[in-house]
């Protein structure tokens, strides 16, 4: 019942309310207690069909819905009819000229056209739409509308854990929108919203999980699916991912760890190294068990002897590296 501001009757304590609507109150449904009156009802008036009423004037007088995306409210009156033409003419015209809400239902327009490209949700797109709102609405310019929408859609979905890169919006949109403008909008608009975050004090919680950091563990099952990769290898990434973490803020502690290989570098590459390493290791037992069901022989045996050639071969390397040096009056053995 966030709706209406009451989460418990204060009678009964019961959390279930009925809305009476002709009364415009919400009643407890346990004891019939008022908790809230004077609702206001924002459905439509009359109940209009598309095949009766199409040369018909609409009944309904209370506008469109309601819409989080469209808040400016506007007034419009009705044309003078003793004028005829004329003013249904000035009518369109002022219409045309004076709509402040006609740049973002385009700019919507081209988000949706993305997301459907993209193979997005409608959650990805609703939150599409609030981040171009909230960008808009600080006079977010110098960019194009379909940059700046993928850049958006980019924000949205690293929002819902949906892992994106640049590259993959330049290759389903056909080559439509480049990755390093994409990447250009992305860094503007993620030092928009941190602004907006900071002016406003972190009270909104929808635009401060905007700005969180994206982790390597999203994007290495990513990877891994592409490249067709079984679960136990995509575990395996996902958990050595997770175990590269990037030293803190304090600095004594990443003096005291010292230089890591991973430091410094972005998520996707991270994930990238990590699922080449594991890759390889993986093809690598998947040869050896070829070669060995080929030979007739386990791969446990196969590897066995491999690796007891490689220690002899290491073996006779060194003595002979050392017969030589003894040869030479140089080298002495410990």
């Amino acid at each position: 019942m966030s709706n209406y501001n009451v989460n418990a009757c204060p009678e009964c304590g019961c959390g279930f309310f009925v809305e009476l609507r002709a009364e415009g109150d919400v009643c407890c449904r346990n004891c019939g207690l008022v908790v809230k009156a004077r609702l206001i009802d924002e459905r439509s008036e009359w109940r209009t069909f598309s095949d009766k009423d199409k040369d018909t004037s609409d009944p309904t007088r209370v506008g469109g819905p309601t819409s989080q995306l469209l808040e400016t409210l506007t007034t419009t009156i009705a044309p003078d009819k003793s004028n005829g033409a004329l003013s249904n003419v000035l009518s369109r015209m002022h219409a045309r000229s004076n709509n402040p809400e006609r740049s973002l239902i385009n700019a919507y327009k081209e988000i949706r056209r993305l997301c459907e490209l993209m193979d997005q949700n409608t959650a990805v797109q609703d939150q599409a739409c609030f981040v171009y709102k909230q960008a808009k609405e600080r006079s977010f310019k110098g960019r194009s509308i379909t940059a700046f929408a993928a850049a958006c859609i980019v924000t949205a979905c690293r929002d819902q854990d949906i892992p994106i890169t640049f590259k993959q919006i330049q290759e389903q949109t056909a080559g439509e929108i480049q990755k390093n403008e994409v990447g250009r909008c992305y860094k503007d608009l993620s030092r928009l919203l941190k602004d907006c975050v900071y002016k406003e004090g972190g009270s909104d919680p929808q635009l401060q999980r905007l700005g969180k950091a994206q982790h390597a563990a999203d994007y290495a099952v990513t990877y891994c699916n592409e490249l067709g990769m079984d679960f136990n290898a995509r575990n395996v990434c996902k958990d050595a991912a997770y175990r590269a973490k990037p030293i803190g803020t304090d600095a004594s502690a990443a003096a005291s760890m010292g230089q890591r290989p991973w430091d410094g570098r972005t998520p996707q590459a991270i994930a990238a190294a990590i699922v080449y390493i594991v890759k390889q290791i993986v093809d690598m037992r998947q040869v050896e068990k070829e070669n060995a069901g080929a030979l007739s022989s386990s791969s446990a045996s196969a590897a066995a002897a491999s690796k007891t050639k490689k220690l002899n071969e290491r073996q006779d390397t060194s003595m002979s590296d050392v017969a030589g040096g003894s040869r030479g009056g140089g080298a002495t053995i410990r």
